[in-house]
């Protein structure tokens, strides 16, 4: 007899899923979705507003939520340009350059043509999204949709028509942040491993310039100029 405690799967599209699991296609989750523009860089009453505007090029692909910006427009430049302003909390998909990747806004920004902004509805945990378009599954889907030659991109049509997995909400949220746990914990384990860096870089420029002494007796220490730069003039080392 199966044990009770095991999950039930079951063989779909993307593969085996958990039985409570559905494959939707994107659109099934996204209200409305549509892409940026760039106001005239001739025109300097465009630019250096107060509305952040982005490019796919701020992305990393390892990001899930955006927090910076690179420019900032007007009023006007936003109104005499294709760009939109995408709402905190939706999504943005690079579709045109830097295609594939996905984060969610932590404000309101505008967005260029390079990036696709999908308003999402009750159905899906943007952050959970976020997370899914750096899995092989989805990766495959919009590799295989891409097009063109010298600008390569994924039409939004083609877009959203990709296959998903969607759990029940709950467990979106579950999986979201059982991935957020493990991402900053490895980015706590990388920020420690370049401050261990720069400490050895500042003890080895240390030790070869003053020798083994303390870093408060290195002003007692005689320097004399070499070919390699200033160090320690007396003593063995």
């Amino acid at each position: 007899m199966p044990n009770k405690s095991t999950p039930a799967f079951k063989t779909t599209e993307l593969g085996p899923l958990p039985k409570e699991w559905e494959v939707v296609r994107l659109g099934e989750v996204v209200e409305t979705s549509f892409s940026g523009g760039t106001p005239s860089t001739k025109k300097a009453e465009y630019w250096n507003g107060d509305i952040p505007w982005i490019t796919s090029a701020i992305i990393a692909d390892e990001d899930v939520f955006l927090s910076k910006y690179q420019r900032t427009i007007t009023s006007a430049g936003l109104e005499h340009s294709a760009s939109k302003v995408a709402p905190k909390g939706s999504l943005l998909v690079g579709t045109r350059v830097g295609v594939g990747k996905a984060v969610v806004p932590k404000f309101d920004v505008a967005v260029s043509q390079d990036l696709t902004a999908l308003i999402l509805n009750s159905k899906v945990e943007a952050v959970f999204l976020a997370y899914l378009f750096k899995s092989c599954t989805l990766q495959k889907q919009i590799q295989d949709r891409t097009r063109g030659t010298t600008i390569k991109g994924i039409p939004r049509r083609d877009l959203l028509q990709i296959l998903i997995p969607l759990p029940p909400l709950p467990e979106q949220r579950r999986i979201a942040y059982v991935l957020r746990t493990i991402q900053q914990a490895k980015e706590a384990t990388e920020r420690v491993i370049a401050a261990l860096k720069e400490l050895k870089k500042s003890l080895m420029c240390h030790l070869f310039t003053y020798g083994p002494v303390p870093p408060a007796q290195a002003e007692q220490v005689p320097l004399k100029e070499t070919e390699i730069g200033r160090c320690r003039s007396i003593g063995r080392w």
